[in-house]
Parts: C-alpha cells; sequence; structure tokens
C-alpha cells in the first residue's frame, strides 16, 4: 500500500498591528494553519484572534505600543523570540506578517526571521511585510527600508505589498477595507502552499508537491504568490502572472511552479503547451513545476502560480531613494 504523505505543517506569526489583522482573518477564514500573535501592545494582543498570543517588551513599554521606535521592537523580540522558535520547531514552514514602518514590526520581524534561521537554517521562512504610504513620516520611512533590505537577505521568500499601490486600485474605498483585500492575498497564498499536497500529476512535464516549491524558494528573495480564476486555464494563468500591489518582473527568475484547480475537462493539452512556453520561452524560467488537482466544486478554472527569485522596480526605487 501506498504510503500518503505527511500533512505540511505551517506556522503563521503576526508581528504588531498590521499583522494580527492579518492573523484574525486567517483564523475567522478557518484556514488549517498554527497562528501565533506578537506585540508589546497588549490591548491590540486582546482582541487578536489567534491560536497563541506572545506579550514581548513588557518591560520596556509597559504594555503599549513602541510608539514607532524600531530599537525597542527589537530589542522586545530578542529578549522572547526563543520563545517562538521552540513553538515552530515542528513547522516545515513559517510565514510572518508584518507592516513595516512601526518599531514592533519593523524591528521585531528582522530578530525573529534570523532567530528562526540561526536555529533551524533548512526550515522554510516567507516573510509578507506591507510598506507605509510615501506621505507618511521620514521616521516611518527610514525604519521601513531599514527593515525590508534585511527580511530580503534573510527571509528565503518575501512578499512585498505596497500601500500606494492599495490606494491607487482603490482610492475610494474605507483604509480597513482596502486591507481586507491585502488580507486576501495573504489568505490565498497560504492555500496556495497549502495545496501543493496530493497534487495529480501531468503526463510529460515536470510534476510539483511541496519539495519543488522548497527547491526554487530556500534563500531566493522576492517571490510572487498568486491565485486567479477565470473562464479558462489561460486567461486565469495570465492574471496570475500579474501582482496588483508591487510590480514584478519573472524574467529570468529562479524557477515558477504552476498549479491547476478545477474539472479534468478544464485542462486541454494546449494550455500546458502555452504555458510553458510562456514561462521558459518568453519569460526565460529553466525551472518550472506543473501540476493539476481536480475539482468539480469550482465551475471555471482556478490557477495558482508561485515565481521566486523575481525582480521589483518599485522595490529597488524605494530601497535606493
Amino acid at each position: 500500500m501506498k504510503k500518503m504523505a505527511a500533512e505540511l505543517k505551517i506556522y503563521v506569526v503576526g508581528i504588531g498591528g498590521r499583522g494580527l489583522n492579518a492573523l484574525t482573518a486567517i483564523k475567522r477564514r478557518g484556514i488549517p494553519v498554527k497562528t501565533i500573535g506578537i506585540d508589546t501592545d497588549s490591548s491590540a494582543l486582546s482582541v487578536a484572534k489567534c491560536d497563541e498570543k506572545l506579550l514581548i517588551g513588557e518591560d520596556l513599554t509597559k504594555g503599549r505600543s513602541t510608539a514607532g521606535v524600531m530599537e525597542i521592537g527589537r530589542k522586545a523580540m530578542e529578549a522572547l523570540a526563543y520563545k517562538i522558535v521552540e513553538k515552530v520547531a515542528d513547522g516545515e514552514v513559517v510565514v510572518l506578517i508584518s507592516g513595516l514602518g512601526g518599531g514592533a514590526g519593523s524591528g521585531g520581524h528582522t530578530v525573529l526571521v534570523e532567530s528562526i534561521k540561526e536555529r533551524f537554517p533548512e526550515k522554510l521562512v516567507i516573510s509578507f511585510v506591507t510598506i507605509p504610504f510615501k506621505t507618511e513620516s521620514g521616521n516611518r520611512i527610514n525604519n521601513a527600508k531599514m527593515a525590508l533590505s534585511t527580511i530580503i537577505d534573510i527571509s528565503d521568500v518575501t512578499v512585498v505589498h505596497f500601500n500606494d499601490l492599495l490606494k491607487e486600485k482603490y482610492p475610494s474605498l474605507p483604509l480597513v477595507r482596502a486591507y481586507r483585500i491585502l488580507d486576501n492575498k495573504i489568505e490565498e497564498s497560504l492555500r496556495a502552499i497549502l495545496g501543493l499536497q496530493n497534487i495529480k500529476p501531468i503526463p510529460g512535464v515536470v510534476n510539483v508537491d511541496f519539495n519543488s516549491f522548497k527547491a526554487i524558494a530556500m534563500r531566493s528573495g522576492l517571490g510572487l504568490i498568486n491565485v486567479k480564476e477565470a473562464a479558462s486555464v489561460l486567461s486565469a494563468f495570465k492574471e496570475a502572472l500579474k501582482e496588483e500591489f508591487c510590480d514584478i518582473d519573472v524574467t529570468g527568475c529562479k524557477g515558477a511552479v504552476v498549479y491547476i484547480e478545477g474539472s479534468e475537462t478544464a485542462l486541454q493539452t494546449s494550455d500546458i503547451y502555452d504555458i510553458s512556453g510562456t514561462l521558459t520561452s518568453t519569460y526565460g524560467i529553466q525551472v518550472v513545476y506543473f501540476g493539476f488537482k481536480p475539482s468539480w466544486e469550482l465551475t471555471q478554472p482556478k490557477v495558482a502560480f508561485i515565481a521566486t527569485g523575481v525582480k521589483s522596480e518599485s522595490v529597488r526605487k524605494f530601497l535606493e531613494e
């Protein structure tokens, strides 16, 4: 009898206000991941929805915010990072979420990634970070720049979302609702990673599972994780190539994963040929994995697209300005 692969265990850690809000959304959606909330602010922590909570820096802030001081966030995390490292020891993937600019996110995120990678260098660490509006204070922008540069260097994959691009796309939407759109993006990304289990092989192409993804994800830099649904597989794939909240160029990137979910009749031979040709010939990606997940629940096909080692002009300009 064929043995089933072990279930993929993912820990999602939210740091600071932005991270806690994302965890609350993830928890409400019932995504099968373990969630841990971290903040210096006891009030924010008390209303967050997550499996475990950790108040840090109590001696430094008396249970209040860091007041945007990055060094306080760093010191607060340094004192208790070992507790988080112990909690995530049995996970294969650790996802960290924070908004950069303030103290807890900018200071604490880097410390926690460093601590996890020091103890478990082969554990996959993925960072999701939100960049502040360009009109915010110089202190917040500088905090974000310093933190982002380090996070990209030490995380295996970093997914960046810019508040300014969120504003451009949804100018009249209340900020709380706009952030829910970013929360949905992160939720879709988590489902895409979880979906790398039990994928049906496609004859004639390099098939995908979690280990395939990990091979292209480790120490890869910037990443794109997108899930799109459309009337056809090819239309969904073309949409999945676009990132709304950070301009991304996948040309010559380290590798890509594409898996299609839908009814078996939705997938045509020409779809695989066209997608493969686009990625290898047009974008020059040499390592591409494919998979298919049969689903009779979807009325139209869904495509998950993951690319690692991508480039971003927005990120480059933000770090250099």
